[in-house]
């Protein structure tokens, strides 16, 4: 079959002519007959080069034999026309993407006669779709590959899109998350602290109910297997341009269950001895606070017993402390059968036992620590031996008179010292006519008040110097109290009675003072002329003009505020973190740098920690405190670790063994300080 444009109808060659399209007239046998000016454009060719040609060598190869089977059904009737997207190949050899159509033309009788090509260069288009299409592939691999979980939300709460970590992190797996059934997404998240949320009140949610993004929500996440996750969560609306309501949302999910469980676990030991796993100090002071309210002891008595081993020393030196740690544990365990499930058993120190005793008289407190004195005097069995220990006992009733925990404790520790005192193996109440220990510490609170102007109290300091070549870097101010009448007295026996006589902030500004003067000497020596005194700073010192108050003293001694860094007990800032914050910030600002004290003896607040500029870090001593081990605390690298992140330095008390210093040294600790070396004011 052929075809010439003499049989083609005049008006359709004319439309040809001047259509806006690439058209071209072909017959039957694919050869061109006629072309118009848009057709030679787009394949940038001359008329003369198509003319009597086929269009097959100006196809791309890979669209060749597609074009050839539908050109095939098209002229064996089985279509009349078609459409379809290909590639031609231009004069210069660039591809070009066309939308094309091919139809019949037919004469009057209905015969066909040729056909009608036409040609739309979309080639921009497909370009822009490829772009699109990498784009897309490398963001979904982008969020493929973040740690962070995404989830994408359609305006109905139907999760269109998430990632492999929202799947993790969410406890599920990616095809159940994607699931079309779920009409929302399939977790059922809390508030911080575990309390259930509300669906209208879920960040997502929220975000598209209000256009507003929500931020930094920390959640508890319930996942299918019965765990729980922490998960910080931020939404971001999602609105097209002009819209007033969001389209879609997307979900941010960070997991932070790590994180959460190291804080239980340095918070359960901050609150629990890890010898016996007993309750430690912390929560004896804790729930005497609770006790000691109004409204609990109006209508309500409750008792200390205060115990303490006879004969442990003894054991210790014949079997060693492995076995006396052993015996520590198996006491606890005895104690605490004969207690009750609202009664609490605390391990205070050593080998030294209070239990809290809720609900009794005098009389069944007196009968609860006879109990525990005669369960400890059964003997217990140590690889193989029979071992026997006492016990005394103090008794001190709590009632409504009582104001302050320390000094309930301070009684029944007073009946446990007389009770030592006429015998041992005893238990005997407290009774303020015939107890002599406890005026001690109503003498102390008397006499602290006259003990500054008499200068009774002594600086001395423990040296801090550099872990890797024992170069002195720095001293802790140490202070004792010359008492003319009870002698040399450490911090830890007279600070609770210069705090109940108010005079804590008074002695740490005048000991602060005097150990200035120190710190000016060793700048003015080559050896120490960097060295920086670190000074306690007492939570009574926390007022708005400390940072005035500190600034005038330090250029009063003319020493700069680098040399002076200020210690802030890890449980004190715990306590007080809503005032310290911006005080503390205040001074750091002045140059003062700041140091987080005994970090691992109370609970560690990370999330204020981390956002207050500390430059050091003092580490408790306790963490250091497991003498069978070359690594001090499982929970020591980690901690370290975050905190070196965040800029600061570490100072470990000097370990009681050579073996954790290469351990120390390898984890990034910087400093050791020596409570055992003290240096005197006129050298460091």
């Amino acid at each position: 079959m052929s075809s010439s444009t003499e049989e083609f109808p005049y008006s359709l060659v004319a439309t040809l002519a001047n259509a806006a399209l690439g058209s071209a007239l072909l017959d039957l046998n694919g050869v061109v007959r006629e072309v118009n000016a848009a057709y030679c454009a787009l394949l940038g060719l001359q008329r003369e080069d198509l003319l009597g040609a086929t269009t097959v060598v100006h196809t791309h190869p890979d669209d060749r034999a597609t074009d050839a089977r539908l050109l095939h059904e098209l002229l064996s009737g089985q279509r009349r026309s078609y459409v379809i997207e290909k590639r031609y190949l231009h004069r210069d050899g660039r591809i070009l993407w066309v939308l094309l159509g091919m139809s019949l033309v037919h004469a009057r009788d209905g015969s066909p006669i040729g056909i009608l090509k036409q040609l739309q260069d979309i080639t921009a288009q497909k370009e822009a779709e490829a772009a699109l299409a990498h784009s897309d592939r490398q963001q979904r691999q982008i969020l493929a590959s973040l740690h962070d979980g995404v989830v994408l939300q359609d305006a109905e709460g139907r999760i269109i899109y998430a990632n492999a970590s929202a799947a993790r992190i969410l406890g599920t797996s990616l095809p159940e998350l994607l699931d079309p059934t779920h009409a929302q997404a399939p977790w059922d998240p809390a508030h911080h602290g575990g309390r259930p949320q509300p669906t209208p009140d879920h960040p997502a949610v929220r975000a598209l109910r209000s256009g507003q993004p929500q931020n930094d929500v920390i959640m508890t996440v319930d996942r299918p297997d019965g765990s729980q996750a922490w998960v910080r969560v931020n939404a971001q609306p999602l609105l097209h341009a002009g819209a007033s309501k969001p389209h879609a949302v997307v979900t941010s999910l960070h997991d932070l269950t790590t994180l959460r469980k190291r804080e239980q676990e340095l918070r359960h030991q901050a609150l629990h001895d890890a010898l016996t796993g007993l309750p430690n100090r912390r929560t004896l002071d804790r729930r005497l606070a609770q006790l000691m309210r109004q409204d609990h002891l109006a209508s309500d008595r409750h008792a200390l017993a205060y115990l303490d081993l006879d004969g442990f020393k003894a054991i210790n030196d014949r079997y060693g402390h492995d076995a006396g740690d052993r015996l520590l544990g198996m006491v606890a365990q005895r104690l605490a059968t004969c207690l009750r499930d609202d009664d609490l058993l605390v391990r205070i120190a050593g080998d030294e036992f209070v239990a809290v005793l809720a609900h009794v008289t005098p009389t069944e407190a007196a009968n609860a620590g006879q109990r525990m004195i005669d369960a400890l005097s059964r003997p217990f069995a140590i690889d193989g031996f029979h071992v026997r220990v006492g016990a005394s006992a103090g008794i001190a009733t709590l009632s409504s008179e009582h104001r302050d925990p320390a000094t309930a404790l301070a009684q029944a520790d007073a009946a446990l010292r007389e009770a030592k005192a006429q015998g041992k193996s005893r238990c005997l109440t407290f009774d303020p006519t015939t107890n002599t220990s406890y005026t001690l510490a109503a003498n102390l609170e008397r006499d602290v008040r006259h003990a500054i102007n008499r200068q009774q109290f002594r600086i001395r300091y423990q040296p801090i110097t550099r872990l890797r070549d024992g170069a002195f870097a720095g001293a802790m101010l140490d202070l004792t109290w010359h008492h003319p009448h009870y002698g040399a007295l450490t911090p830890d026996q007279f600070l609770p009675a210069t705090e109940d006589a108010g005079l804590l902030a008074r002695l740490s500004l005048w000991a602060t003072n005097k150990a200035l003067q120190d710190a000016k000497r060793w700048r003015t020596r080559p050896s120490t002329r960097h060295a920086f005194l670190v000074a306690p700073l007492p939570p009574a010192l926390l007022t708005d003009d400390l940072p005035r108050r500190l600034t005038l003293t330090l250029q009063r001694h003319h020493v700069p505020p680098a040399a002076l860094a200020l210690g802030v007990r890890a449980a004190d800032l715990a306590r007080h973190a809503d005032t310290a914050q911006p005080i503390l910030q205040r001074v750091a600002k002045s140059g003062i740098r700041l140091l987080l004290a005994d970090t691992g003896h109370g609970p560690i607040d990370l999330p204020t920690t981390l956002t207050l500029p500390f430059r050091y870090v003092q580490l408790s001593a306790t963490l250091l405190r497991n003498p069978a081990a070359t690594q001090p605390h499982n929970l020591l690298p980690d901690l370290i670790r975050s905190l070196q992140n965040a800029g600061m330095r570490c100072i470990a008390h000097l370990p009681h063994t050579n073996a954790h210093l290469p351990w120390l040294h390898d984890s990034g600790c910087r400093y050791l300080q020596d409570p055992h070396r003290p240096l005197e004011p006129e050298r460091p």
